[in-house]
């Protein structure tokens, strides 16, 4: 309700601003059974006169979660939210500005709060190696062209990673709008660092295995090959077998071509970090 009813507010103020004609909010529900009270959300959505809400009633992942939703979708625009954010009044109004005024733009991300993301960007152009999937704009006729998210391999992690690359690779840019803003409600540890769940480190690992090989880094798969048999952590190991039986089953991606001159791998990131 509160991520819905966050949208709603800021698709109001973007009507008002003038910079938005038409939108609809689609909420997709990959639980077993309907989330208790989902009527509730049309209640949050009266600037597009409610919600359109899929239960897809199978884990999809959120890549093929949200490729799901982008095939009902009719806008010009996509704005792909994590259900743990809360986006300000003005962040729809600021990043379609951007869009509008360069349609170079494939894909744009949002400033996290409280935590920001580490990952640089050009303060100049706002060029970044990847937007984040917490909160990420994408242009639907780059989302179209390269065929969405990779729901297959990167069903949880590195799937927004993968995807900016794919865009930046046909010719798309990719910003960082530091001036539209999203809380992302993560769990902080006393040192100011993000706690990952026991999913997060399984997902994470297994998603490294397979960018590492689709963007054409077998040196860094290997090292994290290493680096996973090495490990203590069950949830590495686990993560290691399951990569395995992909490998077993001859069922790995493809390798992209000329990846070398899109994918970004520096000191175990996908990105250039600023802190």
């Amino acid at each position: 309700l509160r991520t819905v009813a966050s949208i709603n507010a800021s698709l109001e103020l973007a009507r008002q601003a003038g910079v938005l004609d038409d939108a609809e909010i689609i909420v997709g529900d990959c639980s077993p059974a309907r989330l208790p009270g989902w009527e509730r959300l049309n209640d949050v959505a009266e600037a597009v006169g409610g919600v359109g809400y899929r239960h897809f009633a199978e884990n999809l992942g959120s890549g093929g979660g949200s490729n799901r939703l982008a095939a009902d979708a009719q806008t010009d625009l996509l704005l792909v939210l994590n259900p743990d954010t809360y986006v300000v009044p003005s962040l729809v109004s600021t990043m379609v500005t951007f869009f509008n005024a360069d349609p170079a733009i494939g894909i744009a991300d949002a400033r996290q709060l409280p935590l920001e993301h580490p990952k640089a960007y050009d303060r100049d152009t706002r060029e970044t190696s990847w937007a984040s999937g917490a909160c990420m704009m994408i242009r639907r006729t780059a989302f179209l062209e390269v065929g969405g998210f990779d729901a297959e391999f990167f069903p949880l992690y590195c799937d927004d990673v993968d995807l900016s690359w794919q865009i930046r690779r046909a010719g798309w840019r990719c910003i960082h709008v530091a001036s539209a803003a999203v809380f992302h409600d993560k769990r902080i540890s006393l040192d100011g660092i993000p706690v990952a769940s026991d999913r997060e480190i399984h997902s994470g690992t297994l998603a490294r295995l397979f960018l590492t090989l689709k963007w054409g880094r077998n040196d860094l798969h290997l090292e994290s090959i290493a680096a996973c048999e090495a490990s203590n952590d069950v949830r590495v190991s686990e993560a290691l077998d399951e990569f395995r039986e992909y490998e077993k089953a001859g069922n790995l991606p493809t390798e992209v071509p000329d990846a070398a001159q899109v994918a970004e791998f520096v000191s175990g990131n996908y990105a250039n970090h600023r802190f």
